[in-house]
């Protein structure tokens, strides 16, 4: 239509074979989830008459979260030190058209989704059931007990008047049951049902802690819950399960139901039937923003805060220009690794920035699904969808039922949801249909609403034919279904067909010949307004050259009595690539030749357009991209323009950003604490990244309509679609530089945005050094200032340095954080905040261990010409001596201060601790001054009076023994 279509096909069709379809091998494929063994799982992928295509072409195969391909693990594991962007070379065929997709060994069984990229770019999912180990048990545990006396001889006391315990116990087990069974059971009395500070999917935020830890772990949690209690009971293909969990129930589009919620879910795979169950208590409230990319890594806000930690899931999507219903590409973003949040405020920040647009002009939209939680009664949500499979596979049907009754529920019936959902496969041919009703009671009003999905596909090797209906009624769904198809009627059909090939004169090249034709309609269901688009182009590509030609006729009825807007478009597109320059030139144009109506107006959506575009290789892997485009409408008008570098280097790649493997955090790519990603490597140790977008001149005329009228709306899209975005001029840009060694990465990005309504000034900088294998050092800071017309203007700073000596064997260990923060808003706001911790420990002999921390906090608020400020203090040390084996005598103190306050507070004591068996500590102490601080507490005891402590640690083996000397248990 614009180009795109020969732009696409100019990377792909000079392959010998092209990707149509990809099947399970089951034979072999290897899937166990045992923690040591890769899974492997094997696909066969075929060209459009069933053929295997060649071995050695690369196919780009994804897996889903929290699965990761084993070639990504092991190359970010041997990159310790990256602050750009890596590519991985996709996965290579074998022979037969087969390839063996490796996985990371996990020890997490269940469903894995995996996504092959097609020719057309379609993807095709292949889902895998990776089954449990059956193994021995395993048990790890400690408890913890704790009692206190005080007041013995207090002023105003009967001598022992104050009591109070306290404990914890916490263990991990899992093993067969039953023969067969395997259960995973895990239990923490230390964790509340439902507290305000809990999290889903237990992740250590790296940011709340110290930058630097000095090793290269990361962690996986076998056993996440909200909850004390976590459960879990599979076999073969079935798991049922109490604790954190995703309802996933992704596989139908109207039925679609994914939330991250706590309670007990079930699952159930065979060759012919699926079943997925889950039910959960709850106060949550499930909330979808869509945020149009405006070319910068943020702020992005959130419609609501606070959030439930860990709930928020990220998509970027890549929408169609003229059909926003149409994902060009999608891609998930994982927290610490490609974005930060502050659950507080809803406030998102990216690693890299968020183009307003790529490099075809096809809009970026922020898709974030998250939860939130009300301080009201609980209620129940559950459902399920179950699935039968017939005819080997080709037939599917499918039923989901969802009730909800979260925090917008209380006092209210809830919402109900049911869809079933049918897919057949006949061949070359699918249909798929759906069709769903929902009701809703909750505190914003009763609503009800149906949908329909038919689709029909026909694939050949030189035929791709689709025709689709869809509508959703306007009080449809759950909040799961996005802006783009609510209260929405589609109908259409789309042809590619390719006439002929021919072999380039002289060149190992071909050229294709192809009809790309479509033609739909859409309407909008309140408010009557439609739109009709038929258009069909002739194509002609090669590496070298590329021409299409077409024409296009629009006809938009956007108001109850108006004259609709018409168009006549002839359409024209050219791309020339110089392979020995890298270089590839392009140019579109759409020249309206006619307009109905009385009034003459064009289309709104589709004036005249020239765009030219311009794509240079800047290294094996890099791309200039440049695009400018000019309209000139009754009802739209002005000038776009991008620029930027992409990585796109090969069919089959996939860019991944690397890791900085010196701090610490939930995953693999470390550097994400301190770094900002790049994307030009220009040579080993240098990367840059750079990106222009300008919106200018826009007219969007008297009747600014559209008939899809999107929640998120890029501020390059034509004419004016969302009163999010308007009309509004601006200019945003950005550019970055990385710089990476054996053993230093540093990373800098200066960002910018200018538009009608304000301006955006981001400066972030990170920074890593590992100046001995004892020594290391972070930094990262982050510089925001934003003058906003309508708004709250704020200026913002944010530093944190750290550092870590940690021998890998005996000795002091040292680590501190610093850091500086100021914020700075309109209306005399100031606050300007200085912490600094520092820890120590080291073994003093081979009987004595002594620890040191220190933490020391400045704040300083000023409001409208008042100003307070106060220093506190806390210092804690503790020296323990081993008299003998199962002896030992400790000393502890602790001070705090407050300035505000003006006072000073201590507590100090020694104590005794006894080891009566192995694996257990008894200490009894006295505190002959204390106070009382709960956050120290969390540490060691500082009240004053006598206190007992208890603590003890088993395993499998322990148990045996105890089981043994009760006489419970056999030899």
């Amino acid at each position: 239509q614009d180009g795109g279509v020969i732009e696409r096909q100019a990377r792909t069709v000079w392959f010998v074979d092209d990707i149509q379809r990809a099947r399970l091998v089951d034979d072999r494929s290897l899937t166990v989830a045992d923690g040591r063994t890769k899974p492997v799982i094997a696909i066969r992928l075929e060209d459009g008459a069933g053929n295997a295509v060649h071995e050695g072409r690369l196919a780009e195969i994804t897996v889903s979260d929290p699965y990761r391909l084993a070639q990504d693990a092991e190359r970010e594991f041997e990159a310790p030190l990256s602050a750009s962007f890596n590519a991985s070379t996709g996965i290579r065929v074998g022979k037969n058209g087969i390839a063996r997709v490796e996985l990371e060994p996990t020890l997490k069984s269940g469903r894995v989704r995996l996504q092959v990229k097609l020719n057309d770019g379609s993807l095709e999912e292949i889902d895998v059931w990776l089954q449990p180990e059956k193994r021995e048990w395993v048990v790890v545990g400690l408890a913890e007990a704790e009692g206190l006396l005080s007041n013995l001889s207090g002023e105003g006391s009967d001598g022992l008047d104050k009591t109070s315990a306290d404990g914890r116990l916490a263990f991990f087990a899992k093993g067969l049951i039953r023969g067969d069974w395997l259960l995973t059971i895990a239990l923490d009395t230390s964790k509340r049902r439902g507290a305000a500070d809990g999290e889903l999917f237990d992740e250590i935020d790296p940011n709340a802690y110290y930058t630097l830890y000095g090793d290269r772990t990361w962690q996986n949690n076998n056993a996440e819950s909200r909850y004390p209690l976590y459960v879990k009971l599979e076999k073969d293909t079935f798991q049922a399960l109490f604790g954190d969990y995703e309802t996933d129930l992704t596989d139908t589009d109207l039925g679609r139901y994914s939330r991250r919620m706590s309670g007990l879910k079930v699952d159930y795979e065979s060759e012919k039937y699926s079943v997925t169950a889950f039910a959960a208590e709850t106060n949550q409230t499930f909330m979808k923003d869509e945020i149009a990319a405006d070319g910068t890594s943020g702020p992005y806000v959130l419609k609501s805060a606070p959030l439930i930690r860990s709930s928020e899931l990220i998509i970027v999507e890549t929408r169609d220009r003229f059909r926003p219903d149409e994902l060009v590409s999608s891609k998930a973003l994982s927290r610490y690794i490609d974005y930060d949040i502050d659950y507080t405020t809803g406030e998102l920040f990216f690693r890299a920035p968020i183009a307003a647009a790529d490099a075809r002009l096809n809009p970026n939209v922020i898709v974030v699904d998250y939860e939130t939680a009300s301080d009201g009664e609980r209620g129940i949500t559950a459902g399920g969808r179950a699935a039968a499979r017939f005819a080997d596979g080709k037939v599917e049907t499918g039923l989901s039922i969802i009730h909800e009754e979260d925090g917008g529920t209380q006092g209210f019936e809830g919402s109900d949801l049911v869809a079933a959902d049918l897919t057949v496969r006949l061949g070359k041919n699918e249909l798929r249909a759906e069709i769903a009703t929902s009701t809703s009671k909750t505190e914003a009003g009763e609503r009800s609403g149906e949908a329909i999905l038919l689709e029909a596909e026909r694939r050949t090797e030189t035929l791709s034919l689709t025709g689709y209906f869809r509508e959703e009624g306007a009080g449809f769904g759950l909040g799961q279904q996005s802006s783009q198809t609510s209260s929405l009627r589609r109908i259409g059909a789309q042809l590619s067909a390719q006439l002929g090939v021919s072999e380039v004169e002289g060149r190992s090249d071909r050229s294709v010949r192809r009809l790309e034709a479509q033609a739909y309609r859409e309407e909008n269901l309140g408010s009557g307004a439609s739109r009709s688009v038929a258009d069909v182009a002739l194509t002609q590509d090669s590496q070298t050259l590329g021409l299409s030609a077409g024409l296009r006729a629009v006809s938009e009825d956007l108001e109850t009595g108006a004259d609709p807007r018409q168009s006549l478009l002839l359409t024209a597109g050219v791309r020339k690539t110089f392979v020995d320059h890298g270089l590839t030139v392009t140019a579109t144009h759409e020249e309206p030749v006619s307009a109905g109506g009385s009034t003459g107006d064009e289309a709104t959506l589709f004036p005249g357009r020239t765009s030219l575009g311009l794509d240079k290789t800047l290294s094996r892997r890099a791309t200039l991209n440049l695009r400018h485009e000019i309209t000139d409408g009754s009802n739209a008008s002005g000038e776009n323009t991008i620029a930027g570098i992409s990585w796109e280097p090969l069919s089959g790649t996939q860019v991944k950003a690397a890791t900085d493997m010196i701090t610490n955090d939930s995953g693999r790519r470390i550097g994400a604490t301190v770094g900002v990603d790049q994307v030009w490597q220009i040579n080993k140790a240098w990367t840059v990244g750079a990106g222009l977008a300008r919106r200018a001149n826009i007219d969007g005329g008297d009747e600014p309509l559209d008939v899809t009228a999107d929640d998120a709306i890029s501020p390059l899209e034509d004419g004016v679609r969302s009163t999010l975005t308007g009309s509004e001029s601006y200019t945003s840009g950005y550019f970055g530089a990385a710089y990476q060694a054996d053993d230093t990465a540093l990373s800098g990005r200066v960002e910018m945005r200018d538009s009608a309504t304000g301006d955006r000034t981001l400066i972030t900088l990170g920074g890593a050094r590992e100046v001995t294998e004892k020594l290391s050092f972070s930094a990262a800071a982050r510089y925001q200032d934003e003058n906003i017309e309508e708004g709250e203007s704020r200026e913002k700073t944010d530093i944190r340095i750290g550092a870590a000596w940690r021998p890998r064997g005996e000795g002091l260990i040292l680590l501190n954080r610093f850091d500086v923060g100021q914020d700075e808003r309109q209306g005399g706001q100031k606050r300007t905040k200085v912490v600094n911790n520092l820890s120590a420990n080291m073994m003093v002999s081979d009987q004595t261990q002594a620890s040191f921390y220190h933490g020391i906090k400045y704040v300083e608020t000023e409001f409208a010409g008042a100003k307070a400020d106060g220093v506190t203090n806390l210092l804690g040390a503790e020296i323990r001596h081993d008299i003998t084996k199962k002896i030992d005598l400790g000393l502890h103190g602790a001070w705090t201060s407050g300035e505000a306050s003006g006072t000073d507070k201590w507590s100090i004591g020694p104590s005794i601790g006894v080891t009566p068996t192995e694996n257990v500590w008894v200490s009894v102490g006295w505190n002959v001054t204390g106070f009382e601080d709960e956050d120290f507490e969390a540490a060691r005891y500082t009240r004053s009076g006598p206190y007992i402590k208890l603590r003890a640690k088993f395993d499998q083996n322990t148990l045996k023994g105890v089981v043994k000397k009760l006489g419970l248990g056999a030899e």
